[in-house]
């Protein structure tokens, strides 16, 4: 490092100790409660998102787990794959209703 710079961290140094003694303007000050309730709205929408995503991965699993880990019953009456694509499940609401 040369003088130079060494007189330029100085200078920094005096700036910076000229500005901690000088009385805060009071802009500065009415803004605290805006800055601090927009810091608690991002924190809460993080929270949401992280909620959010934790709620579709696991709907997602859950789906991946329900589809594939049953047989078909449909298959079990000896159709074919194109007439199980259009019956109707045993769990669907209009049959468990009977409408």
């Amino acid at each position: 490092m040369d003088h130079g710079e060494t007189g330029q961290m100085n200078d920094l140094e005096d700036m910076f100790g000229i500005l901690r003694d000088e009385r805060m303007p009071d802009a500065l000050s009415s803004i605290n409660g805006a800055v601090l309730a927009g810091v608690a709205a991002g924190q809460q929408r993080l929270a949401v998102r992280r909620g959010l995503l934790t709620g579709c991965g696991v709907a997602i699993i859950v789906g991946l787990f329900g589809a594939y880990s049953q047989q078909p019953s449909v298959l079990d009456l000896g159709r074919n794959d194109r007439d199980a694509l259009l019956t109707i499940p045993d769990a669907a609401p209009s049959r468990i209703l009977k409408v």
